[in-house]
C-alpha cells in the first residue's frame, strides 16, 4: 500500500485536468494541417489515457473512502461460496485484507484530517461513478460509521476460517444492529451444509436467522427443530434435565438460576440445591424421570409420597414383599404412615447397618421444620412456578405417552446424536427471567452431552459427527459455569462454539466477577469484532490485536533579521524531525467507528484481518 496514493486525496484532481488537456490537444492536432498530425494526435491521446487511468484510480479510492456500500449475494452465489469453502475445510467470512502497520500509519493520518476534503468531486458524472463502483453493491443510505476504514486497501480477497481452528471456539463482539446476526446467518449456513449437528440459542428470537436456518435445512434435506415459548404449537418439547453424567448436576442446573449475592451462593441458594438434590436422588431411586414439574410438586407439596416409595423399595429385599406386617407396631405410635416408615427404617438400619443415602436425604427434608423450610425456599418456588406454568411448563416437562400432544419430544443427546438442526428462541424481550433460565438449563444439558461424548465417544458415525456447532447469541444472558466448561474442555469432543455479546460489562454482570468473565473470554481462540460502542470493550479488543509504531513528521521554519544588520540581510531556519510512537495496531477509535457489516478479526494463525460481510438476498420467485 503506497502512502502517495492517499496523499493525492486531499488535493484537486489534477490528473483529470491533465487528461482533458491531452485529449483536447489530440483533437486539435487531428483537425490541424500539421505534418504527422495523426501520430502526434495518437501520442497525445495516449498520454491522456494514462492520466485518465490515474484519475480513475484516485476516484475509485475516493469512492471507497467516502461512499459506504452494501454488497449482496444471492442464495445461489452463497451456496457456491459455501460449498467451495467446505470442500477445503473452511468457512467463508466475506472479503477483506490483512491489516498491517502501514494501514495503522495511514489511518492515523486520515483521522487528523477532514474526511470531507477527500470526497468525490461534484463534477464527476453518475455513469462514471457507477462504472467505478464494485459490482453487486448499492449505496448505504443509512450509513453508520466511517467508510474510509475498509477503503485503506486497494484490493481484497476472500476471508476464510479453518474448521479445525474452531475447536478453540469463536468470540463475536458487536453492538446492536452492527451485523452479528447477519454474520450468524453465514456461519449457520456453513454448519448446516456440513451435515453436522447445529444448535442455535437466540435470546431475542431473530426471524431472519430462523428463516435462513429453515431454508438451508430444507435445501439440504435435514430435519429442522424449532423451540420458542411464544409459539408453543410450532415448537418441539425439550426436557432440559434429561442428560446428565452425575445426578447432582440437575440440582446445580436449577439452583444456579436463583439470584445470589455471592459467587459461591448464599444460604438460600445452597438450601435450594440440597432440597432439589434430595428430591432428584429419591426420584432416581424410584425410577422416576426427573423433570421440572415433578420436582416442583415434591418441593411444594412435600416429599412424603416419594419417601414412602423409596422406603418400600428399600424394605423389599430385607423383609420381602409382605413387609407391611413389620410396620403395624409403628403405626400405633406415629402420626402418619410416613412417620411410621421412617421409624422402621431407622430401627432396621440400627440392627442391620443397611441404609440408603437417597432415603436419608428425603428424611431430612421431610422432617425439616415446615416454617423454616417455607422461608428457605421462598425464592425457589416462584422460579419453578415460572418454568412450569402454562405452555412453557408443557414444553420443558413433556409428559411421555400423552397421546393428546402430537409434538415431538427431544433432549440434547438425541439432537446431537441425530444430527438435528435446532433453533431455540428464548423470547427474552417478553420475559427475560424465564428466557435466561431456559437458555441456561439447555446449555447445562449440552454440557452433560459434551462430557458423555468426551468420555465415551460420539454414538453417531455419520458425516459431520465429529463436529458439533453451537451458536449462542447475546451470550451474557445465558452463559453459566457448565457452558464455561464446554468452552474450556469440549473442543476434544468436537464442540465448536460461537458466542456473541455486546460488551464485556454484560458478561461481567452475568457472572458476578471480572476474573470469571475474563476466564470465559480466554477460552476462545478466534475473535471477530464488529462495531462496539463501549470504550472499555474497544480497548480490550485492541489490546488483543497487538501493538505497532507510527511515525509523525514535524516541520518547523523561522525567518528574521537583526537590528544591527543591514536591510538586505536576514536569517532563516527550516527543520524537519520524525518521531515514533507506540500505539495499538488497531486503535480503539477505529473499533468505535466501524460501519455495519464490517469487522476486525484475530485469526487463529495470529493475523489481523479487516473484513466485510454481504447481505444474503433470496432468489426471485418464478411467476
Amino acid at each position: 500500500m503506497s502512502e502517495n496514493r492517499f496523499g493525492a486525496l486531499w488535493r484537486p484532481l489534477f490528473e483529470a485536468r491533465a487528461a482533458a488537456a491531452w485529449w483536447l490537444s489530440a483533437l486539435l492536432i487531428a483537425v490541424s494541417a500539421a505534418p504527422f498530425r495523426w501520430a502526434w494526435a495518437l501520442a497525445a491521446a495516449a498520454f491522456g489515457a494514462v492520466r485518465a487511468w490515474q484519475a480513475a484510480g484516485i476516484l475509485r479510492t475516493r469512492l471507497a473512502l467516502g461512499v459506504q456500500r452494501l454488497q449482496f449475494v444471492r442464495t445461489k452465489q452463497l451456496e457456491s461460496k459455501v460449498s467451495k469453502a467446505l470442500s477445503s475445510g473452511r468457512f467463508w467470512l466475506g472479503w477483506g485484507f490483512e491489516w498491517k502497520p502501514a494501514h495503522t500509519q495511514i489511518a492515523s493520518e486520515i483521522m487528523t484530517r477532514n474526511p470531507y476534503d477527500a470526497a468525490v468531486p461534484a463534477w464527476a458524472p453518475g455513469w462514471l461513478l457507477r462504472m467505478l463502483a464494485p459490482k453487486d453493491t448499492v449505496i448505504d443510505t443509512a450509513a453508520i460509521g466511517a467508510s474510509w476504514i475498509h477503503g485503506l486497501s486497494p484490493s481484497e480477497d476472500p476471508v476464510y476460517l479453518p474448521i479445525p481452528a474452531m475447536a478453540g471456539h469463536v468470540l463475536i463482539i458487536g453492538t446492536t444492529r452492527s451485523g452479528k446476526t447477519r454474520l450468524y446467518e453465514i456461519l449457520v449456513t456453513h454448519a448446516i451444509r456440513s451435515g453436522a449437528p447445529v444448535i442455535v440459542i437466540d435470546p431475542k428470537g431473530d426471524r431472519d436467522l430462523e428463516a435462513r436456518m429453515r431454508k438451508e435445512s430444507s435445501a439440504c434435506g435435514r430435519e429442522f427443530l424449532y423451540f420458542h415459548p411464544a409459539s408453543p404449537s410450532r415448537s418441539v418439547r425439550i426436557n432440559p434435565l434429561k442428560s446428565f453424567n452425575h445426578s447432582t448436576e440437575i440440582a446445580t442446573r436449577i439452583a444456579q438460576l436463583l439470584p445470589s449475592e455471592s459467587p459461591g451462593g448464599d444460604p438460600f441458594t445452597q438450601f435450594a440445591w440440597y432440597t432439589i438434590n434430595h428430591v432428584v436422588q429419591g426420584m432416581l431411586m424410584a425410577s422416576e424421570r426427573p423433570d421440572l414439574k415433578r420436582i416442583r410438586t415434591y418441593v411444594r407439596d412435600g416429599v412424603a409420597p416419594l419417601l414412602e416409595r423409596c422406603m418400600d423399595i428399600h424394605f423389599r429385599p430385607i423383609y420381602g414383599h409382605d413387609w407391611d406386617g413389620k410396620l403395624a407396631p409403628y403405626l400405633e405410635k406415629a402420626p402418619s404412615r410416613t412417620h411410621a416408615m421412617v421409624s422402621l427404617y431407622r430401627d432396621t438400619k440400627s440392627r442391620t447397618g443397611l441404609g440408603n443415602e437417597a432415603i436419608e436425604g428425603l428424611i431430612s427434608t421431610f422432617e425439616h421444620d415446615k416454617e423454616h423450610f417455607g422461608k428457605m425456599i421462598l425464592s425457589l418456588l416462584p422460579l419453578l412456578d415460572m418454568l412450569c406454568a402454562g405452555e412453557i411448563g408443557d414444553m420443558l416437562s413433556p409428559a411421555h405417552g400423552d397421546l393428546d400432544d402430537p409434538r415431538d419430544t427431544y433432549d440434547m443427546e438425541r439432537i446431537v446424536s441425530g444430527r438435528k438442526v435446532l433453533y431455540v428462541g428464548l423470547d427474552s424481550l417478553s420475559n427475560k427471567i424465564v428466557g435466561s433460565a431456559v437458555g441456561s438449563m439447555l446449555l447445562a444439558d449440552l454440557s452433560a452431552v459434551a462430557g458423555a461424548i468426551y468420555n465415551f465417544g460420539n454414538p453417531s458415525g455419520a458425516p459431520g459427527a465429529n463436529n458439533i456447532y453451537v451458536f449462542v447469541d447475546e451470550a451474557a444472558e445465558v452463559v453459566n459455569d457448565q457452558f464455561i466448561q464446554v468452552l474450556n474442555k469440549a473442543g476434544g469432543a468436537g464442540f465448536k462454539a460461537f458466542i456473541a455479546m455486546q460488551t464485556l460489562a454484560d458478561l461481567e454482570a452475568r457472572l458476578g466477577k471480572k476474573s470469571k468473565s475474563l476466564q470465559t473470554l480466554g477460552n476462545t481462540n478466534t475473535l471477530i469484532c464488529l462495531r462496539v460502542r463501549d470504550f472499555e470493550t474497544a480497548e480490550w479488543v485492541s489490546d488483543m490485536m497487538g501493538k505497532t509504531v507510527t511515525k509523525t513528521v514535524s516541520i518547523s521554519h523561522s525567518i528574521g533579521t537583526e537590528t544591527e544588520a543591514s536591510l538586505v540581510e536576514f536569517r532563516g531556519n527550516v527543520s524537519r524531525s520524525m518521531q515514533e510512537k507506540q500505539t495499538q495496531l488497531v486503535p480503539p477509535e477505529i473499533m468505535l467507528r466501524l460501519p455495519n457489516l464490517q469487522y476486525f478479526a484475530v485469526m487463529p494463525d495470529g493475523r489481523i484481518v479487516k473484513g466485510r460481510l454481504p447481505l444474503i438476498k433470496d432468489e426471485p420467485q418464478a411467476v
